[in-house]
């Protein structure tokens, strides 16, 4: 997906998240590389294996402990005491925002560098530390009084891989192991910079994935704070128990200096059970739960068919898609320009089951079948999206203007397996009548 974001070829405002999810399952295992010599050009392209990783940089993969750091508390007592309790006068942020903090906070800061802010890196180095919401933001607020040692001491400290696996999965289920990385808290914990450098396509990384020791697939390179690095299938593992890891190289540049920096994962283990196994998470067949999910389970042409108010996990969707104005976009030199608006679908009310189908969008002119994005839903949240085929413009193809499709809703032992915090989803199917798509051009 991030091919043809580069190339120009797609755009579809906030459902990238959505789509970025989909090409992740799309990943496939792929066989082990080949190993590379850790030449200069190798460097720069950050293809190194972990056996030269480890040669050229030791200290960093034996430990994840945030490098060029200082303990404020035990350096500066008394600046420790007047920035903590200052920070417990401010409120703490939500997860993904970035308050000003006060004046008197920041001009202490500023004027009592560099010791204020290893202040705040020993702070935030403790991942458990009450205020430590409060001392990232407050760090990302004054980002531009940090010098090249802090900064990379914070990425060290504050960059989080975002993997959850299972502990188990039965052999032979097309599961698929997320891998990841964020800096906390989102955008939360991004600079307040006036310096185009920390821009977030200012931040580049390499991610090496590992399965038993052995790099699998080529190194995620990417320009920014967060990334879904890698999807590892399940399906193809044999029996038995399994260790993955990654190792993320990161750059960023500070008054034209480039630095480098390099973060080893936590290990983590799961295991592969060999077939067949019952399926634990599939809800046992119940009239009322059916009921219940056909019920609050809607399905529409436009939002506006549905209701006056669209909700997204509580945000509002109103602007974007409330109408017939296309979900997704595409243009480029060897397709079709043009965009695409499928029906949608709406939780209406908080289900004690968590839904997990695979999509299919058939063409009913020409009986045509697309895969489509999957839908999940977790127990007990009230959510919506629109439908969507994985590769939209070839649904389109010539098509303009309204074409009639049915959706096909199945439940998806892969998709729930996928995402460990679903506990039992719904057994049933859902087929919905005829409705329009539109295709714009």
């Amino acid at each position: 997906m991030h091919l043809l974001k580069d190339s120009g070829l797609f755009s579809c405002g906030r459902s990238t998240v959505f789509l970025v999810a989909s090409a992740i399952m799309c990943i496939g295992l792929s066989a082990p590389v080949a190993s590379v010599t850790a030449t200069p050009e190798a460097l720069s392209a950050g293809k190194i294996p972990l056996n030269e990783m480890q040669k050229l940089h030791p200290a960093v993969l034996s430990s994840t402990t945030p490098h060029g750091r200082v303990d404020g508390r035990q350096a500066w007592p008394a600046l420790w005491t007047d920035i903590l309790l200052l920070l417990l006068s401010s409120p703490t942020p939500k997860s993904d925002e970035r308050p000003t903090i006060s004046a008197k906070l920041k001009m202490l800061i500023a004027s009592r560098q560099p010791q204020s802010g290893d202040v705040l890196l020993s702070v935030i180095a403790e991942h458990n530390h009450s205020l430590h919401r409060r001392a990232t933001n407050a760090f990302v607020q004054c980002w531009d009084t940090m010098n090249a040692r802090q900064i990379n001491a914070y990425f060290q400290g504050n960059i989080r891989f975002t993997e959850k696996p299972r502990k188990r999965y039965p052999q032979g289920v097309d599961a698929v192991i997320g891998m990841g990385y964020s800096v906390a808290y989102g955008w939360g914990g991004w600079p307040v910079s006036s310096k185009p450098e920390f821009k977030p396509e200012g931040f580049k990384t390499w991610t090496a994935h590992f399965v038993d020791g052995v790099e699998y697939g080529k190194p995620f390179a990417y320009y920014g704070p967060m990334a879904g690095t890698y999807g590892l299938r399940t399906k193809r593992l044999s029996p038995g128990t399994h260790t993955v890891g990654s190792v993320l190289k990161y750059e960023f540049s500070l008054d034209g200096v480039k630095h480098t920096g390099w973060i080893k994962s936590p290990a983590f283990s799961f295991d592969i059970i060999a077939s067949p196994t019952t399926d634990d998470l599939l809800a046992p067949p119940n009239t009322e739960i059916d009921a219940l999910v056909r019920s609050s389970f809607q399905v529409a042409e436009t939002f506006a068919d549905l209701d006056t108010q669209s909700i997204t996990r509580g945000r509002s969707d109103a602007d974007t898609s409330r109408g017939w104005k296309p979900q997704v976009t595409w243009n480029g030199p060897a397709i079709k320009s043009g965009g695409l608006h499928l029906p949608v679908w709406k939780v209406t009310s908080k289900l004690p089951i968590d839904l997990c189908f695979d999509v299919e969008i058939q063409d009913v002119q020409t009986g045509e079948i697309f895969k489509g994005d999957s839908v999940i839903v977790r127990r007990g949240e009230i959510s919506e999206g629109h439908f969507m085929p994985r590769l939209p413009w070839e649904f389109a193809r010539d098509l303009s203007e309204f074409v009639p499709v049915r959706i096909f809703l199945k439940p998806s032992r892969a998709l729930a397996l996928t995402y460990a915090d679903v506990e039992q989803y719904y057994a049933g199917s859902i087929t919905t009548g005829v409705l329009r798509a539109k295709v714009s051009r």
